[in-house]
């Protein structure tokens, strides 16, 4: 069973305020483009533990974890804020920024505290920052493509007539054994134009 998020409320409050959280989220020496990218992935995952953002967005857990430590340790030097401790007595720096759960698999889901989330919300600087690693960015793609040939599932021989109208050094290699033109073909040869480090 998953806990309840902590540090509770009662226990820690790092006592920063949504218009010091505006402040800093506009300076680029507290709150950097990586650690807005960590921020914008706790938003935007399906499951925000620094393992899970980086199975779906891409990087390492180590990526996310030392964005937002590091962003929670330079807003601790320049307020002074109080901080958590961890039952061991280790400083937890990503509270200041995050609340945290365990869940049964022993990872610690993010989210991220109620004055910080405002304050991106008023100032708008998560929107527009991508969040899938640039070694991804083929997903998007290959999703609109695989549906878009769902419209040719009963109609193959118009997949064709498309494919032999692309330039013929992209598809020169798609024919029969006596090398005449195909007059069917099957998605995956579709998929192969696209793979052959042609475009």
């Amino acid at each position: 069973m998953e806990e309840n998020w902590y540090p509770a409320e009662n226990e820690y409050d790092p006592g920063i305020t949504k218009e010091q959280w505006k402040e800093f989220v506009t300076d680029r020496n507290i709150f950097t483009e990586d650690s807005l990218i960590a921020f914008a992935c706790i938003q935007k995952s399906t499951l925000a533990t620094c393992t899970d953002m980086a199975e779906e967005f891409g990087r390492t857990k180590n990526f996310y974890n030392n964005a937002i430590w590091r962003t929670g340790e330079k807003v601790h030097k320049l307020t002074n804020c109080p901080l958590s401790l961890s039952p061991d007595k280790t400083e937890r720096f990503w509270s200041i920024c995050c609340l945290g759960r365990k869940m049964q698999n022993g990872r610690i889901e993010l989210k991220i505290r109620p004055e910080l989330e405002e304050a991106f919300d008023e100032t708008g600087v998560l929107k527009g920052i991508e969040v899938m690693e640039k070694r991804f960015t083929w997903i998007p793609f290959y999703t609109e493509l695989a549906k878009k040939l769902l419209e040719f599932k009963n109609n193959r021989s118009d997949l064709v007539k498309i494919v032999y109208e692309l330039d013929e050094k992209y598809v020169s290699f798609i024919h029969n054994k006596d090398r005449t033109p195909v007059s069917d073909i099957d998605f995956f040869s579709f998929f192969s134009i696209f793979n052959r480090g042609n475009f």
